[in-house]
């Protein structure tokens, strides 16, 4: 495989390259399939099949890509945590390192740091479980972090652009207030 391609794959993409390709594909997706793009919508996909067959089942199953584009995403999700079992899963910039070393997290491995999260069950069975929470709850809410901030705001829907500042504030305060504040304890 040439170097290149290899780099294309397996390396982040600058903020610049992929953000904006991340909001024509949606915008695409709106444009071309006259139906917004998300993942947490795909949950009532999932709940269809679960279904006895009727009339609504019938009725939601005609958009079977969504569940496709889910499917994807988790199949290419799982490929390239194999192919980097052997590094850092989680990748964070020196600088960031540097900070958190400050307030006392020092070990990188794993999903999150073992100084901010113990638990008495296996990482990946909080994980799994903690999705399914957070699937119920975005679609409860009518949509998920990023379903909001990029397709809801492509939408210039009001309550998105709300939800997206909420987010924001909630990470903020997060990382300034509360987690150096259970380091300290």
């Amino acid at each position: 495989m040439p170097e290149y391609f290899s780099q294309l794959i397996y390396e982040s993409w600058p903020w610049y390259v992929g953000g904006p390709l991340i909001g024509l594909f949606a915008i695409s997706v709106l444009l071309i399939e006259r139906k917004a793009l998300g993942v947490s919508s795909s949950f009532e996909q999932f709940c269809a099949v679960a279904l006895p067959a009727g009339e609504k089942r019938n009725f939601i199953l005609k958009d079977t890509w969504q569940i496709w584009f889910v499917f994807g995403i988790a199949i290419g999700g799982a490929i390239l945590h194999l192919a980097h079992l052997d590094t850092e899963f989680v990748q964070i910039s020196a600088g960031t390192k540097g900070i958190l070393n400050q307030q006392g997290v020092t070990d990188f491995t794993g999903y999150v740091p073992s100084e901010l999260y113990t638990f008495a069950v296996p990482q990946s069975i909080i994980l799994i479980l903690g999705g399914f929470v957070i699937g119920f709850g975005s679609r409860y809410a009518g949509g998920c972090t990023a379903g909001h901030s990029i397709m809801g705001i492509a939408q210039s829907a009001p309550s998105s652009i709300l939800a997206t500042a909420g987010f924001f504030a909630g990470g903020l305060i997060s990382t300034y207030f509360i987690v150096p504040f259970i380091l300290s304890l």
